[in-house]
């Protein structure tokens, strides 16, 4: 008998669909099981849940039920929703004794991160967080390479990010009410600066400080690519 994975997931549109995608070929593949899924736009994805049902996937309207059923039962649930309600969600798939990957920036403010730390330090579980790079091959080789002294004592770091984003990334559905910007606090950083900060906070724990700016074509035409400059300093 194989013992598979079991996946669980929020949405299968918007950012959500990647996920379905990827979890539906590994199905496929006998690699994993898609045990659960919430549809909340049924009418929209009719197709996407004929195929989960077909796998033997239960697809339900709301999170609530869905959470009930997954309860002690399920390995893993996504979460790819809004940026306001991955605080509430992982507290609760927490709840349901279930881990967590929910995708970036993991919440809107840094209190609802405490308090998803809180959440993960009462259960037996993990939340991971949807920041690619980190887990790149590449990012990996670099902090060991850093980590063993292969390049010297860094002072530090510049990048430079060339990710194409057209124009529908900056549509309101991937932002927060109001705002095109993520707010924390009296700090506005633009998305993927916040992916790059992550990367730097992990590749070098003594950060010190950090300087970012964005290409003047971002703001005028945001059909262009997104250059972020990101400059860092570390602690001796």
């Amino acid at each position: 008998m194989h013992n598979y994975p079991e996946i669980a997931l929020i949405g299968v549109s918007g950012f959500g669909e990647v996920h379905y995608t990827n979890f539906l070929q590994c199905h496929r593949e006998d690699r994993l099981r898609i045990v659960a899924v919430t549809v909340i736009n049924h009418e929209q994805q009719e197709e996407k849940c004929r195929v989960l049902e077909s796998i033997g996937c239960r697809v339900f309207s709301n999170t609530d039920e869905m959470f009930a059923a997954i309860s002690g039962q399920c390995d893993l649930c996504v979460i790819p929703t809004g940026i306001h309600l991955h605080a509430t969600m992982t507290t609760a798939v927490l709840a349901a004794g279930c881990n967590v990957l929910v995708e970036k920036p993991a919440a809107a403010t840094i209190q609802e991160v405490f308090s998803m730390q809180e959440a993960k330090r009462k259960s037996d579980r993990f939340v991971a967080v949807g920041f690619q790079k980190l887990y790149a091959p590449e990012t990996l080789t670099i902090k060991q390479a850093i980590l063993d002294g292969f390049i010297g004592r860094v002072t530090s770091i510049r990048c430079r990010g060339l990710w194409p984003r057209p124009q529908s990334y900056y549509t309101p559905s991937r932002a927060l009410p109001g705002s095109g910007d993520r707010e924390l606090r009296h700090c506005v950083l633009p998305h993927h600066h916040r992916k790059w900060t992550a990367s730097e906070l992990f590749l070098f724990p003594r950060v010190r400080g950090l300087r970012r700016s964005l290409d003047p074509h971002h703001r005028r035409k945001r059909e262009k690519p997104s250059q972020p400059t990101i400059t860092g300093r570390f602690r001796p």
